[in-house]
This record gives C-alpha cells, structure tokens and sequence, in this order.
C-alpha cells in the first residue's frame, strides 16, 4: 500500500455509515482526514474525536456538497486535498412522506451526482498542479436490483458518475 502519512483525505458523507469506517481507514493509514457531513456536526465531531484518541489527525468540515458556493468555499478553507472520496449521498429511506417523487429525485440528484461533481471539479485542479490526488466514488449497487423499485434513484447515479470520471481522465 502507498504510503499516506500526512496526506489530506476528505470524505463527503462521512459522519456516519460506510463514510465513517473509510475516514477511519484513512486516518489508520495516516492521512489528515477531514469528516465532512451537511449538517450532524455532532456525529461527525464523534467521528474524528474518535479518530483522534486513537492518535490519527482528523477535524469536520460541515458543507452541504450539492451547493457550489459552498463547495468551492470549504475547498478555498482546506486547501489542497490529496484524497477526495464522494460518499455524501440521500438514501431512499430518507425520503419525507410529503415530498412528490419529482422533488425527491431532484433532491436524490442534487447530493448523490450534483454534490460528486462539485466536490471533483473543485479538488481536481490542484491535485493535477501538485502532481498528486486520488478520487473515488462509493458507488450504490442497490439501484439495479430487480424489483426494487424504491430505489431506482440510484440507477443513472451510477452511470452518469462513471461518464463523469471518465471525461475528467480524459480532460
């Protein structure tokens, strides 16, 4: 494995769930991990405080990943990142009783794709100036599952994310 001591890795999405275990990995590897979340600052503070007592370097950066201004403005506070890992996403179950299938798709799309690319386009440019940086994608299966209709959200999440990747390679 590359050495990571020191690098500056920031996990969308990570105050909980799978974001949370790859923070930890992370900072187990020995980057500076920022735990990023939209707003549960105090799970996320939980989450590097416990990264902290096990001696690794973390701190919370609360950004809501599917506003530019806000975007650009936490990557303008951080600096450059070397690690950018897209994990924020809004899961079916979240879904609000009163919110229409169009508001809710919107929204799904806002964070899970919209919030990706901001996040990319923001950490990409420095990352090619210093000739370092790494990006990745947690990617959802769930949304090709047969009959899971619930969650067909997550279907051109994942295809409009690989084009995405691809045309910044490319570019």
């Amino acid at each position: 494995m590359e050495n990571l001591k020191d690098r500056v890795a920031l996990v969308t999405g990570s105050s909980q769930g799978i974001g949370r275990v790859i923070a930890r990995e992370l900072a187990t590897a020995g980057c500076r991990v920022i735990v990023n979340c939209r707003n549960g600052h105090d799970k996320a503070e939980a989450v590097a405080a416990g990264i902290r007592a096990d001696g690794g370097m973390a701190e919370v950066y609360c950004c809501d990943v599917s506003d530019e201004a806000a975007v650009n403005a936490m990557f303008a506070e951080l600096g450059p990142v070397d690690i950018l890992v897209n994990n924020a996403r809004l899961d079916p179950w979240q879904r609000k009783p009163e919110m229409s299938e169009g508001e809710w798709f919107d929204r799904v799309m806002r964070v899970n794709l919209k919030g990706a690319f901001l996040c990319m386009k923001a950490a990409y440019r420095p990352m090619m100036k210093q000739k370092y940086g790494n990006g990745d994608w947690v990617a959802r299966t769930l949304g090709v599952c047969p009959g899971c209709l619930s969650i067909y959200h997550f279907v051109p999440f994942a295809f409009v994310i690989a084009i995405l990747v691809t045309s910044i390679l490319v570019a």
